[in-house]
């Protein structure tokens, strides 16, 4: 990462990067002076990659810096808008952005093929799985698919305006007879050509979805002559969970770009319809949170509400802060077993397997994001389209990594098998953090639900241990 290069090599690549975002944001000259805005853009550039890859990682966690460059690009994609100066955004801005973004698809195909894969393999031989698995699996998927059925009647509901295009603020349309810019030349034609996946290249995501859940289900079958290839497919899904973190270093500075060119070219009407797609998920989250705890909750599981939430309020504090369902695992397994008092075996069956396959939340704002998305790029979509999108999220969400910033994955898949464009991930990305921490809330709360659901139908009791009770009562 940055923060590991010597500040003066550091500081040479900035210069680099600044002058060359100046150089290509500028060519072919516009005006008689483009030696002066050069120089300009070169500093104002510079500036920026000093601050969102030197200053900011030192200093702010990774969602406050995602937050401070959501702001930025707000504020600087509607100062170069309106002072004419569009092209640093479009043209310059818009490669940093482009790259990322075609760096997050890289590892995409691949990522969604091992997770499934390992997703599979963690539930075991089927024959042998018993009552117990047969009823998790079953709520599991019963809940992601509610989950994504809300999700689709809300964003359904909710109006939804495209985003209006501001001609005048683009540097080049289809029908415009001037050269291309250089800019506009990496982004559309030489970035786009280079960095491709070297794995499943143009493959449809829904057949390496069906692919890795065959080659799952026959891991797991073949029982401990296949130990050793299941251990490979497991260490690859832990290494795609640490690419996707690395490339996630770089979220700030990407977020930045992608918000300055959105700005930029699209007005600052964008907010509105970002702040609309916003509001949906989290009203969606919050539906489904209170099904979960007021509705399944009681009438399956036969227990207190009230007691519940007060059992595992240190795993919602912990899913909330980290974002992540695997890091909260350890303080969900402890809330179940100690504070609310299930079963330990069915606790320890349910959980982890949930932190793999049950991701309620995330199969929700995927449903709402991918619907949103198609609109604002007027991709029509239909029954048929939303059908797509129903059984890919369930699918995908099976292997979903639960680490922060999994779902930008997950949509990657979405958009390829529902011909959205890919880049626009980029009208999301920049709430996708503050919307990552509210979903791995419910999606926590989904996997302990089940645990209380199967204790119940199995008969098993359901108490705090004696030393809890009082500490609650202390509290």
């Amino acid at each position: 990462m940055l923060k590991e290069i010597p500040p003066t090599k550091q500081t040479v690549s900035f210069l680099v990067l600044s002058f060359f975002l100046a150089v290509v944001s500028s060519w072919p000259p516009a005006d008689h002076i483009p030696f002066v805005r050069t120089i300009l853009y070169a500093l104002f550039s510079f500036a920026i990659f000093l601050v969102f890859g030197y200053i900011l990682p030192r200093r702010l966690s990774l969602a406050v810096q995602i937050l401070f460059a959501l702001i930025s690009g707000i504020i600087a994609g509607q100062f170069l808008r309106i002072t004419d100066h569009s092209r640093l955004a479009t043209d310059g801005w818009g490669i940093i952005g482009t790259l990322f973004l075609l760096v997050l698809k890289l590892p995409i195909l691949p990522l969604i093929f091992v997770s499934i894969v390992c997703g599979v393999v963690g539930i075991g031989d089927f024959k042998r799985l018993g009552a117990v698995g047969t009823k998790t699996i079953l709520y599991y998927l019963g809940t992601t698919a509610l989950a994504i059925l809300l999700g689709l009647v809300l964003v359904n509901i909710v109006p939804f305006d495209k985003v209006p295009k501001d001609n005048t603020h683009t540097v080049s349309s289809p029908n415009d007879s001037s050269p291309q810019s250089f800019g506009r030349k990496i982004q559309k034609e030489i970035l786009p050509h280079y960095l491709k996946s070297p794995i499943m290249t143009d493959q449809n995501p829904l057949t390496v979805i069906l692919f890795g859940i065959m080659m799952g289900i026959a891991l797991g079958a073949t029982g401990t002559k296949a130990q050793p290839v299941i251990e490979v497919f497991r260490g690859l899904d832990t290494a795609f969970a640490y690419l996707i973190q690395g490339i996630m270093q770089w979220a700030p500075l990407g977020v930045f770009a992608l918000m300055t060119h959105s700005i930029t070219e699209q007005g600052i009407e964008y907010l509105i319809v970002l702040a609309r797609c916003f509001l949906t998920v989290i009203t969606g989250l919050l539906l489904h949170f209170g099904i979960l705890i007021f509705v399944l909750l009681p009438v399956l599981g036969k227990f207190s509400p009230r007691q519940f939430l007060k059992g595992i309020a240190p795993a919602i504090e912990m899913a909330f802060s980290t974002s992540s369902s695997n890091a909260t695992l350890p303080v969900s397994l402890e809330c179940m077993a100690r504070r609310v008092g299930t079963d330990s075996s069915v606790t320890h069956f349910m959980l982890p397997l949930g932190a793999t396959i049950n991701m309620d939340g995330t199969a929700l704002y995927v449903a709402v994001a991918s619907v949103f998305v198609a609109r604002v790029y007027d991709v029509p979509l239909g029954l048929s389209g939303q059908l797509v999108i129903f059984w890919t999220a369930l699918l995908v969400s099976i292997g979903t990594a639960g680490v922060p910033g999994a779902s930008i994955g997950l949509l990657g898949v979405i958009f390829q098998a529902t011909g959205i464009p890919l880049e626009g991930i980029s009208i999301i990305l920049g709430v996708d953090r503050i919307l990552d921490m509210c979903r791995t809330v419910v999606n926590i709360t989904g996997d302990c639900v089940g645990v209380v659901v199967v204790s119940h139908s199995e008969g098993l009791a359901i108490s705090p241990r004696r030393d809890t009770v009082e500490e609650n009562h202390r509290e």
